[in-house]
C-alpha cells in the first residue's frame, strides 16, 4: 500500500490525575507522542513507496510551555502531577519528533517524504473534557462558543500543509493558523525543536519504549522479517 499523507491528530489533554496505560506509560505521553511515533515509524515503508509523501503533526501553541530533556519522565515530571504541563511537554515532543524525522529522512536520501508540525488554532472539540465538572467547565464552554473555530475550519492548517504545491519541498517547519493562509515559510518553534542532541535523545528513548531499533529509520515490515511492536 502506498501512502501519500499522514495527519497525526489524535490526543488528549489535561488529565486531572496520573493515569497509566496497560504498558505502564502515562496516558497523555502515550496518546500524544508515543502512539504517533510508533504509527509513523511503522508506516514509513508505505510512505517510502509513494512518489511524494507528507507527514503533518498536529501540535499546539502550548508546546512553547513544554520542557523536554534527558531527565524527562512523564510519570515523575511534576510533583504533584499536572496534566496541563504534561500536555505541553508532549506537544513539544511532537514538534521535536517532526523535525528530527525530517532531518533523518533527508540524511537517508528520502527527501520525497517531508515532515512538518502545525498549531491548528483554538478548535471546537472534546479535548477539554477533563475540565467537565470542575470550576473551569463554564469558562471553557464560554470561550469555546466565542472564540473557537468549527472543526472544518480547524482542519484548514493541516490540509494546507499537506497539499499546498508551494510546500512540496518544505520540511522541518512549524506552522501556526495565523500564518498558514499566506503560506509563509513557517514560524519559529520552541528552541528545543532545533536542538539536535535533545531531538536525538527523544528519538532513542521513544524507540526504546516502543521496541524499535533507533538506528533503523525505516523498519522492516513483518513480511520482510521485521517484528511488530507490542506497544
Amino acid at each position: 500500500i502506498n501512502a501519500e499523507y499522514m495527519g497525526l491528530n489524535a490526543g488528549m489533554m489535561a488529565t486531572q490525575s496520573l493515569i497509566k496505560t496497560k504498558d505502564d506509560v502515562e496516558v497523555t505521553y502515550q496518546s500524544n507522542h508515543l502512539g504517533h511515533f510508533l504509527l509513523t515509524q511503522m508506516l514509513l515503508p508505505s510512505l517510502k513507496q509513494s512518489p511524494a509523501a507528507r507527514i503533518v503533526h498536529v501540535s499546539s501553541i502550548l508546546h512553547y510551555m513544554g520542557q523536554v530533556d534527558d531527565t524527562y519522565n512523564a510519570t515523575n515530571r511534576n510533583h504533584p502531577y499536572r496534566g496541563m504541563s504534561t500536555y505541553a511537554d508532549t506537544k513539544l515532543m511532537q514538534v521535536m519528533y517532526s523535525n528530527e524525522l525530517d532531518s533523518r529522512l533527508a540524511a537517508a536520501g528520502l527527501t520525497h517524504i517531508r515532515s512538518n508540525s502545525i498549531h491548528p488554532g483554538y478548535v471546537m472539540s472534546d479535548l477539554d473534557r477533563p475540565f467537565s465538572g470542575g470550576w473551569l467547565q463554564w469558562p471553557m464552554q464560554l470561550s469555546r462558543r466565542l472564540l473557537a473555530r468549527r472543526t472544518k475550519e480547524g482542519a484548514v492548517t493541516q490540509i494546507r500543509v499537506a497539499s499546498a504545491v508551494e510546500l512540496a519541498n518544505v520540511g522541518g517547519a512549524y506552522f501556526q493558523d495565523t500564518c498558514i493562509m499566506t503560506l509563509c515559510a513557517g514560524m519559529q518553534a520552541h528552541p528545543d525543536a532545533y536542538d539536535i542532541e535533545r531531538r536525538d535523545w527523544l528519538w532513542r528513548v521513544s524507540c526504546d519504549i516502543v521496541g524499535l531499533d533507533p538506528d533503523t529509520l525505516v523498519p522492516q515490515t513483518p513480511e520482510e522479517g521485521g517484528a511488530p511492536s507490542t506497544l
